[in-house]
Formats: C-alpha cells, structure tokens, sequence
C-alpha cells in the first residue's frame, strides 16, 4: 500500500478542503421554523450580559429576591445548558431532515427509472442472447490461446482478453419472474459495464400470462472512472486520429522483442489515452470559462490553466508511444466540442466524477504501471503523468471546497450520494509479463487500482468534506 499513502500524501498535501459543514450557513429550509434562530455573535452576547449583571450584584431570583454568586452561577449554568441544548436539537433536526430529503430523492429517483416489462418466455430469450453472445466469446478466446501455445508466441488474444474469464453457464427457463436479470454486458478499456435487472414489480397480462417489470439499480450512475473526460449532451467524445505528426513529441525508439500483434494491442492502449489526455483539454478549458462565471479566485483559474497545458504534453506523449509502436506518425483531429453550461449541478458532478475520482484512479494507475515497465520512454511518460494527475485530483477537491462556500447543500447532496463505480473485470492476459514491461496494467490490476482509489483516497476525502 506504500504507493496509496504516497499518493494520499501528495493530495491532501496540494488540495485545500473546507468540511461542508464550516462553509456557507445552510438554508432556512434546513432548519425548524419553530425554534427561534439565535446567532453565534448574539449568544456571545448574551453569554456576556447575563456574566456582567451577575457582577453587577444585581441578578434576582423568582421570588424577586436577590441571588447569592453560588446560585448566580448555578442559574449561568442552567442558562448555557438551556441554549447548547435548543442548538444540539436544531443540529438534529436539520441532520433529520436531511436525511429524510436524501431518502426523498433515492425514491424519486426508483421511481424515475425505466422499467422493462417482460414475460417469462421473453426474460428466458433475453439471458439466451446474452449467453449466446458471451459463449462464442469465450470459445475464440480460448481458441485464440490455443493457437498462441502452439505457435511458441504468447501474444494477447485480441478481443478476447476482454472477454469472460469462465466458461458462462446456460440460462433455465424459470417458473417465476426471476429476482435479477443479467442483461447486457460491455467491456472498455476502463473496465466492464454490466446491466443486472431488479425485480421490481409482477403482474399479469390480459392472456392470463405472468408478467415480470424490471428496474436498473444502476440507472443514472457512472459506469467510468478514467480520469477528466469531455461531455457534449452526456457523451463523451473523444477526435479522430489523423496521420501526421502535428501530436507528437519527440521521436521514440520502439521496444526490442515485442511481437507484432502486442505492439498493435499496446499502441491501441497508449492511443486511448492519447484520445484521453486530448479531450481533457476541452474539459480543463470549459471548465476554466465555468468557474469564471462563478467568480472563482484567480489562483483557482490560473491551476485550471496549467492542467490544460499538462494534458497537452500528456497527450503528445502517448501519441509518441503510439507512434514508435505502429511504426507510423499518428495525431489527434478536430473534436466535437460545446461552450459553458448552465447546469451547475453537471458542473459539480463532473469536478466529482472526472476530477476527483476520475483523476485519484488515473493517478494510481499510471504509478502502479511503472511496476515491471521496462520500456524507457513509457517509464518517463507514466512518472511525468502520475504526479500531474495527483495534482489534478487535487485541483479537483480544491474546486469542490469553492462550489461548497457558494451552494453547500448542493455539495452535500452530491457527496452523500456518492457511490463507487462498478468495476468488473474478468479478463486475463497469458503474456502480463510483457505487458506490463511497455507501461501497461491489465484489466483486473485496473480494476484493482480503481477499488483501491476509492477505498483508500476517495471515501476519506468524502468523509473529511462532509466532517461537522
């Protein structure tokens, strides 16, 4: 765990965390109307009133009869006790609220979700295309390592590395509508997305047939946690490549004894995060414009701005690697891209999800790859990357701390929403040896990583804002 508190420290050495409860006061509505709203300066006053006429020798009791210092300061006391318990309740009250206003939401949001109503010959068909799909997988994949056995060769089978890791078992035909359904499932890069149906409701059709409607649990969540993406209408986009060298760095010499089917494998890898790092400049550039409108402080911008220019060498990095790999010049092309946006609450969940999270487990991961890295340039390319992305994940808590001075509730819902992205990954590699050596992890290590994040950076950065 050295490398998680090496990166814990650099974090929480650069970012600047204000707990969401020492910043802006909460709205009205978060407090019970009934209870008379005193403030902290008038109950210092008050503190000092009741401590002055006690001096004044002039404080009486019910009887009208004047107090002696014993009972003056056992009435001081009552009366203290009496204001720190009307403040502790309406703590308690507005934490009640809260929660009552976070369960409030997770019902609206159930309630929100699509449902997919289907009937029991219908969800049978549903897990058969799915098993259908994930048995041919797993047949060329085990084919395909077959095949590199005999050839001597052990080079990645291709897709099926990201293919299921066991032989996927034949769905039954159910009798009832069955509690969960395994519909869907797609794999990245990042890490594999699965969509697992709840039961949430059973009826029954005009035929008399039994009708089962289901709900994603996951529905609205993010499935991705790679670092700063760039959103244009909830999708993440990403340029084309050109075949030029108007994105590359300096010339990098391509790595001894990699076949030429790895050195396809790992070039697409680099290439996705070239793609990566090349969109993160639309996001850190929005986002500068973004705060602006906030009125975000200047140092705030002016980091803003550096990451900007550190995704460029990022990016022209990768794209080098790429190129010594193919063999050919490879560039980043135009981006579909739009302005500023309106939506502040987008605007926080993207500082969240791209920034902190997103950065936190792209900064693990490119450390963790320098484990077993022996091709050089990617060595350089993952410790300049690695320290940038920490200090970006940092950016991104510090940005946090400013929309929390400014809409503390609006924060506070996000964080306690908060919940770790899946990442499920089965696939495996035969050659991770030589995978690992041209600066790459595999898709287990990174899920891994991004577990690891959560765990260890993200929840206690959650908790520490949400402290008070």
């Amino acid at each position: 765990m050295n490398d998680i508190q090496h990166l814990q420290k650099l974090i929480l050495g650069l970012a600047i965390l204000t707990p969401v409860g020492c910043q802006s006061p909460p709205p009205a509505t978060d407090v019970d109307p009934t209870v008379e709203q005193t403030s902290p300066e008038s109950r210092d006053a008050g503190v000092s009133s009741d401590a002055s006429s006690a001096d004044e020798g002039s404080p009486q009791g019910d009887s009208g009869e004047a107090l002696s210092a014993p009972e003056r300061a056992r009435e001081l006391v009552s009366h203290a006790t009496a204001r720190g318990a009307a403040d502790a309740m309406r703590v308690a009250l507005a934490r009640e609220q809260r929660r009552q206003e976070a369960l409030q939401r997770q019902r609206d949001r159930l309630a929100s979700m699509p449902k997919t109503c289907m009937t029991l010959d219908e969800v049978y068909a549903a897990e058969r295309r799915l098993y259908d799909s994930e048995a041919a997988l797993w047949t060329s994949q085990r084919a395909a390592r077959r095949e590199a056995k005999k050839s001597k060769n052990r080079p990645g089978p291709g897709r099926g590395l990201l293919g299921p890791g066991e032989k996927p078992k034949r769905p039954r035909k159910a009798k009832v509508c069955p509690e969960a359904v395994l519909t869907n499932i797609s794999r990245s890069r990042c890490q594999t997305n699965v969509t697992n149906l709840q039961l949430e409701s059973t009826n029954e059709s005009e035929s008399g047939d039994m009708v089962c409607c289901y709900v994603d649990p996951s529905y609205g969540r993010p499935r991705r946690a790679c670092g700063r993406l760039f959103y244009v209408e909830d999708r993440a986009t990403r340029a084309r490549t050109e075949s030029d060298r108007t994105w590359m760095g300096e010339d990098v010499t391509r790595p001894v004894g990699v076949s030429e089917e790895l050195a396809m494998q790992a070039a697409q890898a680099w290439l996705d995060d070239a793609l990566e790092e090349h969109a993160s400049i639309a996001a850190f550039s929005r986002a500068t414009l973004e705060l602006m409108a906030m009125g975000a402080p200047s140092e705030l911008l002016a980091e803003y701005q550096r990451a900007s220019l550190d995704e460029i060498r990022h990016a022209r990095l990768c794209f080098s690697l790429v190129g010594a790999l193919l063999g050919r010049e490879v560039s980043a092309g135009a981006i579909e891209v739009e302005g500023p946006r309106d939506d502040l609450d987008a605007i926080i969940e993207d500082v969240f999800w791209g920034g902190c999270v997103g950065e936190s487990v792209a900064a693990l991961c490119a450390q963790r790859s320098l484990t077993g890295c022996t091709w050089e340039p990617a060595r350089q390319a993952l410790e300049q990357i690695s320290g940038d992305e920490a200090r970006h994940a940092a950016l991104a808590w510090s940005t946090l701390s400013f929309f929390g001075q400014r809409h503390p509730e609006r924060l506070r819902r996000l964080l306690e929403g908060a919940q770790r992205p899946r990442a499920e990954h089965t696939g495996v590699r035969e050659d991770e040896d030589a995978w690992r050596a041209l600066g790459r992890l595999t898709p287990a290590q990174e899920a891994r990583a991004a577990e690891d994040a959560w765990a260890h950076l993200i929840a206690p950065m959650i908790d520490e804002l949400l402290a008070g």
